[in-house]
């Protein structure tokens, strides 16, 4: 099954193989989880219904300067003080993070 947004390889190394992850996922791991818990929804909905395009506009842009105001990212970025944030989110720190996929997702939560 390709996962082409999971950002994991399987790297030859002299002692054998590594597997190496991109650091981004560890650090959102972390940034998120750094309170001592982190939630995780799981959400499904019926693609005829609301596309994977659309859940993504809903969630608004990764940047969230760049997201529609209307969004859940778009409203933290004008709104974060009243959500008790201590910053104004940042691409990396945007508030939001969801996975590419299922498969994506499982793997992201086993990290």
């Amino acid at each position: 099954m390709d996962a082409p947004s999971l950002y994991v390889g399987k790297v030859a190394a002299q002692s054998g193989s590594v597997y190496v992850t991109n650091g981004f996922v560890p650090y959102w791991r972390e940034a998120f989880s750094s309170t001592g818990e982190a939630c995780w929804f799981v959400v499904e909905f019926d693609p005829s219904q609301v596309s994977w395009k659309r859940f993504e506009e809903i969630l608004g842009a990764t940047d969230p300067s760049q997201a529609s105001k209307d969004s859940i990212r778009g409203l933290l970025f004008q709104h974060w003080k009243d959500c008790g944030l201590s910053q104004q989110p940042t691409t990396m720190d945007n508030g939001v993070h969801f996975s590419a996929g299922a498969l994506e997702g499982m793997r992201e939560r086993m990290l």
